[in-house]
């Protein structure tokens, strides 16, 4: 039977409904992160969170055939470990989803310390994004660098507030068809 007009605008709204409802969701959570300053920190173990967020995206990493290296010269984190793994989940599934076509993508992961601050480094050899053009807008909401994927521009905003809402910060070094870095200063 063939869709009616009346079913694919019911189709659409429906769609429109839903991706509105996921949207408020990320919304308030992100108001969550912001209000609760006070969360319990966690003797976070890196390499097993890591391991964790990685058989979570064992499916995409076996598709695309992505390598992925650890430098964990900094093994142990103080950080709430809910964040800590929504932190290093939304930079790694990035970092995984936007690789370039006909390039095996190759990701490193790396926690060191200097002076005393610990750090966390995710670097890529993906599609990068152009910070000349979208400098101002990669950590704020709903904002998206690359058509054709499944995106709704939150990961990165929601991933700033909780670094920031804890007294960190993350900055991003970058370049068109040439990879990301980001790197977390807990």
């Amino acid at each position: 039977m063939p869709e009616t007009r009346d079913n694919i605008l019911f189709e659409m709204v429906s769609q429109a409904s839903d991706n509105l409802q996921a949207t408020l969701e990320e919304l308030i959570k992100v108001l969550e992160v912001q209000l609760n300053k006070d969360i319990p920190y966690d003797t976070c173990n890196v390499e097993e969170i890591l391991n964790k967020t990685l058989l979570v995206l064992k499916p995409q990493i076996l598709e695309k055939n992505v390598d992925i290296a650890k430098d964990l010269q900094e093994n142990t984190i103080h950080y709430p470990k809910a964040y800590l793994e929504s932190i290093i989940y939304n930079l790694l599934s990035n970092a995984v989803k936007y690789s370039r076509p006909n390039v095996r993508p190759y990701i490193i992961v790396k926690t060191y310390s200097e002076n005393g601050q610990i750090f966390l480094s995710v670097k890529d050899n993906g599609l990068g994004i152009d910070l000349n053009k979208y400098g101002d807008h990669v950590f704020k909401l709903n904002k998206i660098f690359h058509q054709g994927f499944d995106s709704k521009g939150i990961g990165l905003f929601m991933t700033k507030n909780q670094i920031q809402t804890l007294g960190g910060s993350i900055v991003v070094k970058s370049k068109p068809m040439d990879g990301s870095e980001f790197v977390v200063k807990f």
